[in-house]
């Protein structure tokens, strides 16, 4: 009786997360839009990933974001990218420069103290 008991239980648990796994998503999280590029970094651990948005207004953001093991995002912060020329976006972290190249045709590309990252 025990053993079925428990397998009620258990089999309750999971008919459960799988139904509330179904409800809609968050407003806000389901309005937010797609970035104009992504940017994943492989830092020798879980990861970062760097992504591009352009706001209405015509303002570049760079979020960066850095994953870790067990949780989703560790490190989430947010920089305003200048515009430098017609194909590049540039912006500091710390003293860091990173440039954004986004040539027309061609895939963007993201460069450190001008030498490119390796992105996947």
């Amino acid at each position: 009786m025990r053993k079925v008991l428990t397998f009620l239980t258990l089999s309750f648990l999971v008919f459960s997360a799988n139904v509330s796994a179904d409800e809609e998503m968050p407003k806000a999280l389901a309005e937010e839009e797609a970035p104009l590029a992504y940017f994943p970094v492989n830092n020798g651990w879980t990861g970062e990933v760097f992504l591009l948005y352009e706001k209405e207004d015509g303002v570049y953001t760079v979020v960066h974001e850095i994953y870790g093991a067990g949780v989703p995002v560790i490190s989430r912060d947010t920089y305003r990218a200048k515009k430098v020329g017609d194909t590049k976006l540039a912006f500091r972290i710390d003293k860091l420069t990173f440039t954004i190249r986004m040539d027309e045709g061609q895939a963007p590309k993201l460069f450190l103290n001008g030498y490119q990252l390796a992105t996947q």
